[in-house]
């Protein structure tokens, strides 16, 4: 017949506080004392001052109200109760490295699924070059993209459709948080055909009175900075509305109406039928990268922000060479 070991009262108390305060740092410093019996030696593996050593053991001690070591001159002895707590301490600091192997095998094992809701005029080459680079950071994510309407991508934040959205209207609610990942410039979008088309660039009072494509869906952030006449305050003559940016493409390039686009989307929509003219005196537009914060994970949020930065310096270098 068998006996389980027991262990006693005590150890069992120590044990428990040992946990209860959280801090293995503590406990890892003693293990290390404990082994080498010297706190010179202890303080190399642990890279950190002997004094240091020597003020952690005794922080240990005192929250648990016991003497582990006797100091002499130069080495140090573990007391009986000190001996019980190196052999439970091997124990609990091999057990929280395994807990902690564990979790980051599972980390690299689980598949991290992560939904982009995209502006088309603002997406294009910024938004592929951006999965790629986040592919490198996360090879196993899946990216699932989702076509948004001008500036209703943070709607789609707020009703959770979607885990980040990129944007050229500067998100408002406060449970969003955002990052400028690039800019861009507003230009003219007119058919070949208009009056000014062989012009090299053009300022927003000498399109006063066009009539203009509106976004459908549009946030209401949208008109006063992608709207000629709401660039100039003034209440705009709407031609008609369109769902997606190609579509918007096809009624300007048929003399339905102009509008005002994002210059990044003419390295993929440019065509032969369009003109794309620059806008004089205006400043340049933040694109932004928005999340949810109560949704997403911080350290998720700061990967795909670093992907969309890296994307939007290789995109202002194509566009200053274009």
């Amino acid at each position: 017949m068998s006996i389980a070991p027991t262990r006693s009262p005590r150890f069992t108390e120590l044990s428990a506080t040992a946990t209860s305060i959280a801090d293995l740092r503590l406990l890892q410093c003693f293990v290390i004392v404990a082994e080498e019996l010297h706190l010179g030696r202890a303080a190399e593996r642990l890279s950190i001052g002997q004094p240091a050593v020597a003020r952690t053991v005794e922080m240990l001690e005192r929250r648990l109200g016991v003497e582990l070591l006797r100091r002499g001159t130069r080495e140090v002895q573990l007391t009986s109760v000190g001996e019980r707590m190196l052999a439970g301490g091997r124990d609990l600091l091999e057990q929280h490295e395994s807990l902690v192997e564990d979790v980051e095998r599972f980390a690299r094992v689980e598949r991290v699924s992560v939904t982009v809701s995209f502006d088309g005029g603002f997406a294009g080459l910024l938004l592929a070059a951006a999965v790629r680079e986040y592919r490198e950071i996360s090879p196993d994510a899946e990216v699932r993209l989702q076509s948004a309407f001008n500036g209703s991508g943070a709607e789609d934040l707020l009703s959770g459709d979607v885990d980040f959205a990129v944007v050229g209207v500067p998100p408002i609610d406060v449970g969003v948080g955002s990052a400028v990942v690039a800019g861009c410039r507003r230009v003219a979008l007119l058919p070949r055909s208009h009056p000014l088309a062989e012009r090299e660039s053009i300022t927003v009072e000498e399109l006063r009175g066009e009539r203009e494509l509106r976004a459908g869906k549009a946030a209401p952030a949208w008109a006063p900075q992608w709207s000629i006449a709401g660039l100039l305050g003034e209440a705009p003559t709407w031609a008609g509305e369109f769902e997606l940016f190609a579509e918007a493409l096809d009624l300007v390039a048929s003399g339905h109406g102009v509008m005002l686009a994002p210059d990044v989307a003419q390295l993929r929509f440019g065509r032969s039928d369009l003109v794309w003219l620059p806008l004089e005196g205006l400043d340049a537009v933040e694109i932004h990268l928005a999340w949810r914060r109560r949704n997403v994970p911080r350290r998720r949020a700061k990967s795909l922000t670093a992907a969309f930065s890296r994307a939007g310096d290789a995109l202002d270098r194509s566009l200053s060479v274009a």
